[in-house]
């Protein structure tokens, strides 16, 4: 469910992902970004940074990967430097809550958001198992 900037609805919350072609970490924040955007309301959008020279200016992006979190009126309320994939999904998680907050009170509509722990003891376990693997790779 990645998203080109312009293909993304501006319905929704959306995590902005600038990233490069040669971060070693790319995959593993690909996969969680995904499970993120399936699991909750929010749509994601990657750029290669180096790419995309106006979009990291206009985004201030000085590090890769960064994230933007920004509501569905553009406005950020986050953004996170470098590859953290339990604090993204924390921050993903926040904004979910914040665009679902915005939109009851735009719209006068409750929409739920089932079961957001869930899916984040999900990522953690992931995310531990993943890492495991991987250090016991390198110790071999």
């Amino acid at each position: 469910p990645m998203a080109n900037l312009g293909q993304a609805t501006a319905q929704r919350a959306r995590i902005i992902y600038f990233w490069a072609s040669w971060q070693p970490d790319g995959g593993q924040m690909d996969l969680v970004l995904e499970k993120l955007a399936e699991d909750l309301p929010i749509d994601l959008v990657k750029i290669e940074a180096e790419a995309s020279p106006e979009m990291s200016s206009k985004y201030n992006i000085e590090v890769v990967p960064s994230f933007i979190f920004e509501l569905q009126d553009g406005s950020i309320v986050d953004k996170l430097e470098g590859a953290n994939p339990p604090e993204v999904a924390k921050r993903a998680e926040k904004l979910a809550s914040a665009s679902t907050n915005s939109e009851q009170k735009s719209t006068g509509h409750a929409h739920t958001i089932h079961a957001l722990e869930h899916p984040l003891n999900m990522y953690s376990r992931f995310l531990q198992s993943h890492l495991f693997k991987l250090r016991t790779r390198r110790q071999r």
